[in-house]
């Protein structure tokens, strides 16, 4: 099992002092005082110029428009407005604003959401994906993307409860026993395991279902995974907070998954559509007729989920991803990207809020940026770090909304060093 931090608070002031130090960007934003590492603002590092007032400004508008206790339950319960519509909820929504309030140290808020997700839980301890009005589900069954956001953010609480950062819950959560249950929640329903298990019983092993109810051996024989739902450094993490290694198998998989739709004839870009099957093949969904082969609404996350798995753990497979994903982009600029497919062409709407801030994410942890001609990257680059940031903080969506600037803040924060690894600190 996970070592629990039974002392760390004597390191603190050397800690943050040396952080301070390495820092080179220290004077190129508005300095903060040396603090405890675990709280916000972390300022971990960045190879970018920015001001840590943009970031809290990002947030606090999120916040406002999105996050209610209006018709949320009662009883200090918060839920995120959103999604398919702005009367309803998705457990999507409530999982960004769960990670988010770890990252800016928001305890009520974090608890609220959370709160609003215990009240909508499936049989097997997963969130229903749609809600209405409190208990009414417009949408039944989970999304694994959503569980695995939420299931980090309990992490992080955990985290933060055990090095006193955090006080205990005020509602009485053990958040390490909620992440851990939700885990092995998502292991059991979310993991297609070899042979006879939840979903395939020929197929090779540890593919990403999608929810925790989908009937994939009547609906689709050859599997379905969506890639934007696969979180390597979140799996990682998973894998050491409750001592099970088959986490490990799921990034192998969900990695040879990607270099088999990288390898198809007709990519020259890198890129992932929406939904695959155990193949490597695009898979039609019924809901994305148009767009289920192209990097596009779904896909686009895959970048900043790799992005996170290359500077959380330097992962060879994230390194190799991030430099195709990033030097396509790079080279494309910013200017020529939204949804596309995968010989590079432009093949919808952009570009837009949520294409910018996700792909200048993997421009931002590429190791290196190579020339790439391919649709419209025209082998010359056009892009690099301080672009992408740039770029992004001066995309946000006009009217706020929802996702699009949700992408924008996680991308923001990836990028300035303010999306730790609060596991792995603690360690």
């Amino acid at each position: 099992m996970r070592n629990h931090i039974h002392f760390y608070i004597s390191l603190l002031t050397l800690l943050s002092i040396l952080g301070a130090c390495s820092n080179p960007n220290r004077d190129q934003r508005k300095s903060s005082p040396a603090q405890d590492p675990y709280n916000w603002p972390y300022n971990q590092g960045s190879e970018i110029a920015f001001d840590q007032a943009d970031l809290d400004e990002a947030w606090q508008q999120w916040k406002s428009t999105t996050i209610t206790s209006e018709n949320s339950g009662g009883a200090d319960r918060l839920r995120v407005m959103g999604g398919v519509n702005k009367e309803s909820s998705v457990s999507e929504g409530i999982a960004y604003g769960m990670l988010f309030a770890t990252i800016f140290d928001e305890q009520d808020t974090f608890e609220g959401l959370w709160l609003f997700a215990s009240d909508h839980l499936d049989e097997y301890g997963l969130m229903h994906w749609w809600i209405g009005n409190p208990g009414e589900l417009e949408g039944k069954g989970a999304a694994t993307d959503a569980e695995a956001d939420m299931a980090i953010a309990l992490v992080n609480a955990c985290i933060k409860v055990e090095v006193a950062a955090w006080a205990a819950s005020p509602q009485q959560i053990d958040y390490c026993q909620q992440a851990t249950r939700l885990i092995n929640a998502m292991w059991a329903r979310e993991v297609d395991k070899p042979g006879p298990d939840v979903g395939l019983t020929n197929n090779q092993g540890y593919e990403l279902i999608p929810g925790g109810t989908w009937n994939v051996s009547d609906s689709y024989s050859d599997g379905i995974v969506n890639l934007s739902y696969f979180a390597p450094g979140y799996f990682e993490v998973f894998a050491k907070f409750t001592d099970n290694a088959g986490w490990y198998d799921v990034i192998d998989r969900q990695y040879e998954l990607t270099d088999l739709v990288q390898a198809k004839p007709d990519n020259c870009s890198g890129l992932v559509p929406g939904w695959i099957n155990y193949n490597g093949d695009a898979q039609l969904v019924p809901w994305q007729e148009k767009s289920y082969s192209w990097w596009s609404y779904d896909a686009a996350r895959f970048a900043w989920r790799v992005a996170v798995d290359q500077l959380w753990y330097e992962r060879a497979e994230a390194a190799e991803t991030m430099t195709e994903i990033g030097s396509f982009f790079a080279n494309a600029g910013f200017d020529r990207i939204g949804e596309q497919s995968m010989d590079g062409e432009i093949t919808g709407g952009g570009p837009y809020t949520f294409f910018i801030a996700n792909v200048a994410s993997a421009v931002y942890a590429a190791p290196t940026l190579e020339t790439i001609s391919c649709g419209v990257a025209d082998g010359s680059i056009r892009e690099d770090k301080q672009s992408a940031y740039n770029k992004t903080l001066a995309t946000p969506h006009n009217p706020p909304e929802y996702y699009n600037d949700a992408w924008r803040l996680f991308s923001m924060l990836v990028m300035t060093g303010n999306f730790p690894n609060f596991y792995e600190m603690a360690q």
